[in-house]
């Protein structure tokens, strides 16, 4: 015997239209405020310099790199700055302090494969501060630079690839070393997982919290 089954979605005639858009009865609802996150539309662009790190130098070196990224965070949280809104964005690093912008360039400089890394940054006009980046890196674009760059986007589209999860995990760690994150004992040990990670636990499950730890972080940052 079949049941019936209830419609899920609305109709058009439903939709309320607002110039050239239809909004969703849902979203018409007085009161509600829903905020929306996107890896490829959003968190990707914004984090960019560090897609092209993961995908520039070898993956073990760079997780390495960002470690020490991430320690910038202990250096620096009992600064003078507000040090609660920082984070590794390219919004945030075009207005950070020089001091920090400069050792965190420094630290990806230092391997070979550094400047090639960053340099494909140069090629967009649209660059936060980008000023600051050219004076920082000394250099100019080349042309195959728009292949690193390329690369670098295709391989981190997927918010559930590994070079994704690496950098939303740097997120997490940096954030981490702020002082911004507390966590309740019975998560002690997923939290090791992560502070250790890849050398730590099943790392399918890691991988999945790492994911879903940074959203939240996200989410809640973008309600505010």
């Amino acid at each position: 015997m079949r049941t019936k089954k209830h419609k899920k979605n609305s109709t058009i005639q439903q939709h309320k239209k607002i110039g050239k858009k239809l909004i969703a009865p849902m979203m018409s609802l007085p009161g509600l405020n829903l905020s929306f996150t996107s890896w490829m539309n959003g968190m990707l662009a914004e984090m960019l310099w560090v897609c092209l790190v993961i995908n520039t130098i070898p993956r073990l070196k760079a997780l390495m790199i960002f470690k020490s990224i991430a320690s910038l965070g202990f250096k620096y949280r009992n600064s003078q700055h507000d040090f609660s809104k920082w984070d590794l964005t390219q919004t945030s690093l075009a207005i950070l302090p020089d001091y920090i912008f400069l050792n965190l360039i420094k630290i990806v400089t230092k391997h070979p494969l550094g400047y090639a890394a960053l340099r494909p940054l140069l090629l967009i006009d649209s660059l936060p501060n980008k000023e600051r980046w050219l004076s920082a890196l000394q250099t100019e674009p080349q042309l195959e630079d728009w292949q690193t760059l390329s690369r670098a986007v295709a391989n981190t589209l997927n918010h559930q690839s590994q070079a994704s999860t690496d950098i939303r995990w740097l997120i997490i760690m940096f954030k981490a070393a702020l002082g911004l994150i507390s966590v309740s004992p019975h998560l002690a040990e997923k939290m090791k997982c992560i502070v250790e990670y890849p050398n730590r636990g099943n790392m399918a499950s890691v991988c999945s919290s790492i994911r879903s730890w940074e959203l939240s972080f996200r989410s809640d940052s973008e309600k505010k």
